[in-house]
């Protein structure tokens, strides 16, 4: 993971997660007004200068890593893969959740 400064080249998008310095925490974009950086930190608002935010570059092997994807079908279990139609075995009736095979 890789933390670089916000630049008119790759300036910082609503709804990115960017790191805020003094904190060391995550937090999320919400928008830039005067030079100054607006976001949301942990169900607060905040707003300081652009210079104290960096933006986080990950690859995608690390995405996958830190990342988890509960199936949208229940609610649980594992995650549904997406490389094609779901299997027959899956697809069964009040036998089980059709995403990812798991009992509610």
């Amino acid at each position: 993971m890789e933390f670089y400064d916000i630049t008119d080249e790759e300036p910082a998008r609503p709804g990115e997660m960017i790191l805020y310095t003094p904190r060391h925490s995550i937090v999320v974009c919400a928008g830039v007004v005067d030079n100054k950086m607006r976001a949301f930190d942990r169900g607060s608002f905040l707003e300081d200068d652009i210079e104290l935010f960096k933006k986080i570059k990950m690859t995608k092997k690390e995405y996958v890593k830190r990342t988890h994807s509960r199936c949208k079908g229940c609610g649980g279990g594992k995650k549904a893969s997406n490389k094609g139609p779901i299997p027959p075995e899956r697809t069964m009736t009040g036998k089980g959740c059709k995403g990812c095979g798991s009992r509610k």
